[in-house]
């Protein structure tokens, strides 16, 4: 480690990276630039006191993606010792290393659409998307990747290794007539929709609903695949 000369500002500013550095000369500091979106290992840092440093330990990762604005979370039942830890996460904004580095997780990040949403698929009609269960094709079937289904009334996507950029969420146009209906009752409603407010899609007549779907939902309520 070549000697490293500092003020006193860069010595406060980090201290505990610092430390750490002292005692792990070979493992290196992650540094990044205010302005940089990534980070750079170092084995020799300078400590610039409006640079961003990180111990490279098994924490790193979690240390990373904190000051990356990305929600980092460790299992509140991190302490079980006689029973198997739950999946139960809580956030923090800080790593504690008394915490074993397998408790902590980077949260995932919610997918834009689940199963059974209704999506767009390019310049289509709202379709449905569905997990495919039918047969795969003679000429395909020995292929190792998971194929999803897209159905409206009219055409079906299957889309090998299939990129969700092209694929969009559906939502619901002011104006425009849909399918509602109440999570408590069987029957359904064609509407134009108005708003959505407190968590109820409002039709032309005022009335809130739990759920709504475009007209293609009829297709699917008619049993037709």
């Amino acid at each position: 480690m070549k000697e490293i000369i500092m003020t006193k500002e860069q010595i406060q500013e980090h201290k505990e990276v610092i430390l750490w550095f002292i005692n792990n000369p070979d493992k290196g500091v992650w540094h990044k630039g205010i302005a940089s979106n990534r980070w750079h290992l170092y084995y020799n840092p300078s400590f610039y006191k409006d640079f961003i440093y990180i111990q490279n330990d098994e924490y790193a990762e979690s240390r990373k993606a904190i000051i990356d604005n990305e929600t980092v979370q460790h299992n509140l039942h991190s302490d079980c010792v006689t029973r198997p830890a739950r999946d139960e996460y809580v956030s923090v904004s800080k790593i504690n290393t008394q915490i074993p580095v397998s408790y902590y997780r980077i949260k995932p990040k919610e997918p834009e659409f689940n199963i059974g949403d209704w999506v767009t698929v390019g310049d289509s009609n709202p379709c449905q998307f569905k997990r495919f269960t039918g047969d795969l094709p003679e000429w395909n079937k020995d292929l190792d990747y998971e194929v999803i289904e897209f159905t409206d009334t009219l055409m079906r996507y299957q889309i090998p290794n299939f990129d969700r950029s092209i694929v969009k969420l559906w939502k619901p146009k002011q104006g425009k007539l849909c399918v509602f209906w109440d999570n408590n009752n069987d029957w359904y409603v064609i509407s134009k929709f108005i708003d959505f407010s407190n968590g109820l899609y409002i039709d032309h007549m005022s009335k809130g609903w739990d759920n709504i779907a475009p007209l293609e939902f009829i297709d699917t309520l008619r049993g037709i695949e």
